[in-house]
């Protein structure tokens, strides 16, 4: 953390926490970048920092000017003005927080597959470009230092202008840029008054700053040695329109726009039509897109697309437009399955402050194909949700579910509980839950749905307490043995089975077996199988009961007899008696098995 450079003016810098430089920046602007954070809100910003180290020196009003300029230029391609201080001893900015286009290409390279570092470079020479056009031709301004080091990306992936030290009035000649800065960047006729002879749109200085970015895109910063004229590894149908913006003769430049849709008129060149940029410029405009066919039919093949763009883009720059537009986008149902995708690149911190609130919402809605939705891929988001959540605002909303009329949503609801029942709270799940998947097991309409709720109840019987796993859940499993729909009568017994441990032997004598019977003659061969099979375990299990019951009297009696006897002879009798009667039980407990066949 840095301290000793904020002390002057320490109300301002107070208000920040001031973390590391970023290293390298500073030997190519008159600034010094520094990463810090709003102490009130935890806003991540970047802080531009320029020392008046001697208060007659041009960068000193080059600073004054990018100050001025970034207060009063407002656009979405221009970096965010947040804040600001100016005393004798420094100018500091502070902005959205933004990482240097050189470095952010340089992770990129690391990090991005081929496909996805163009798209991104798509995406940010389309918004340097419109950002350029508002300059050149709303404000009449020329910016005059387009270059790699003066264009930053902000956590959105969107690429914003910075380094408005050298804006002037289309008007005006551009003043001189950093000494720092290779004179590559410096169109022709700057370097070279003669070749002004012939001057081109107002366009033209920043024109030429656009073939130097597009350049180091693809390549590295340039050098004295790099040639604008040899395009390295841009691609080829790039190339031809690329090279019109660093035309020597600023009369046969285009602007930067025009480049831009020289390049999407040419049927052979794809880079600025691809699905990245289609679907975020088809999210801006989603308001004016009224047929809700065309906007299932993009909302389905974008989950598809997803994969192919950068995950950064799509954490915050898509997500938060597609939540936008589903609150207030009319943009229906299908738009949820690129929600809940894109989510999955979240980080837990990241899930739980953007789509943890959405998820909450969108659950109070009473359209049922967002609640079809919802409970789809309930697997997807269930982890994320803390308990109190659960059992507060989202347990409340599912329980509507189950008096649906839509046989879908009541089956889609069942089949959430096994989700959500592991997080519900005493109450919930003994009392609330229960007391509805009671009313579908026994009175639904539907036999695939008190099938499937029998499977639900059998699945989750290990979660409610011993005394409503013996007086509400065996009942309802015995009373459903008589379901006159087959899968139902399986997913008894299939239940019982699963849960045999849950219940006292007692029941299982007195209760269940007797139920079992019935059903090993049952029309169905599924239900005969498994009620058999049921049976025999019930059988094993009460034999092995039988044995200890027996071992624990002979024990007993053995005991009571030691205190007469010699220590010696009363083990070995007791041995022999354990042996012998714990035999004579088991056998006549075989007796009594169900044979097979």
């Amino acid at each position: 953390m840095w301290l000793l450079p904020w002390s002057v003016n320490s109300d301002f810098y107070s208000q920040y926490e001031i973390n590391d430089q970023v290293s390298g920046f500073s030997e190519k602007s008159i600034w010094s970048l520094f990463n810090a954070k709003r102490k009130s809100t935890h806003e991540a910003v970047s802080i531009f920092r320029f020392d008046i180290r001697d208060p007659t020196s041009p960068s000193v009003d080059r600073a004054k000017q990018s100050l001025k300029r970034i207060k009063t230029l407002r656009h979405p391609s221009i970096l965010k003005y947040v804040d600001s201080c100016e005393n004798e001893k420094s100018i500091c900015i502070v902005t959205e927080n933004v990482t240097p286009l050189v470095d952010y290409l340089e992770k990129a390279s690391d990090e991005f597959n081929v496909t996805q570092r163009e798209f991104s470079i798509a995406f940010g020479l389309l918004s340097v470009a419109k950002g350029l056009s508002f300059m050149n031709n709303d404000c009449q301004l020329n910016h005059n230092n387009i270059n790699i080091y003066s264009i930053f990306v902000n956590s959105s992936g969107v690429w914003k202008i910075g380094g408005l030290e050298c804006i002037c009035s289309v008007d005006d000649k551009p003043p001189p840029r950093h000494e720092c800065l290779d004179e590559k960047y410096t169109p022709p006729e700057i370097l070279d008054p003669a070749k002004a002879r012939h001057p081109g749109g107002k366009f033209a200085v920043d024109s030429w700053g656009m073939g130097c970015l597009v350049w180091e895109c693809f390549n590295k910063p340039l050098t004295p040695s790099s040639s604008v004229k040899v395009v390295g590894k841009m691609p080829k149908t790039l190339s031809k329109h690329y090279n019109r913006l660093v035309q020597t003769s600023p009369k046969h430049r285009v602007s930067p726009m025009d480049f831009i849709k020289s390049c999407n008129d040419d049927d052979e060149c794809k880079f600025f039509k691809s699905p990245l940029l289609d679907t975020i410029l088809y999210l801006e405009e989603i308001q004016l897109v009224k047929e809700s066919s065309e906007k299932a039919k993009f909302f389905n093949s974008l989950e598809s697309e997803l994969e192919s763009f950068p995950s950064d883009i799509c954490k915050n720059k898509i997500l938060p437009d597609l939540i936008n537009a589903f609150e207030y986008g009319d943009a229906g149902s299908p738009i949820l399955n690129p929600i809940f995708k894109i989510g999955k690149m979240l980080s837990e911190e990241e899930y739980q402050s953007r789509l943890v609130p959405c998820i909450i919402k969108l659950y109070t809605y009473k359209d049922r194909a967002t609640r079809s939705k919802l409970l789809q891929q309930l697997d997807s988001y269930v982890g994320y949700l803390a308990q109190n959540v659960i059992n507060d605002q989202i347990f409340p909303q599912v329980l509507q579910g189950f008096m649906d009329s839509n046989v879908m949503i009541r089956e889609q609801t069942v089949k959430a509980i096994l989700k959500l029942a592991p997080k519900l709270t005493s109450h919930n799940l003994n009392d609330e839950l229960l007391k509805h998947l009671s009313r579908l097991i026994t009175r639904d309409e539907e036999g695939g749905i008190r099938a499937n709720t029998t499977i639900c109840l059998g699945n989750i019987g290990k979660l409610f307490n011993s005394e409503t796993q013996r007086t509400i859940l065996l009942p309802l499993f015995l009373r459903v043995m008589r379901d006159p729909f087959p899968p139902t009568r399986h997913a008894a017994v299939a239940a019982v089975r699963v849960n045999e441990s849950l219940f006292p032997n007692k029941d299982c004598a007195m209760k269940i077996m007797p139920s079992l019977c019935p059903l090993c003659i049952d029309p169905d061969p599924n239900v005969r199988r498994l009620a058999s099979k049921t049976l025999r375990l019930l059988v094993e299990r009460l034999e092995e009961h039988g044995e200890k019951e027996a071992t624990k009297v002979i024990e007993q009696q053995s005991l009571t007899k030691s205190s007469n006897e010699n220590p010696d002879a009363v083990a070995k009798f007791a041995s022999t008696r354990i042996t012998k009667n714990a035999n004579s039980i088991k056998n006549d407990l075989k007796s009594l098995s169900i044979k097979d066949g």
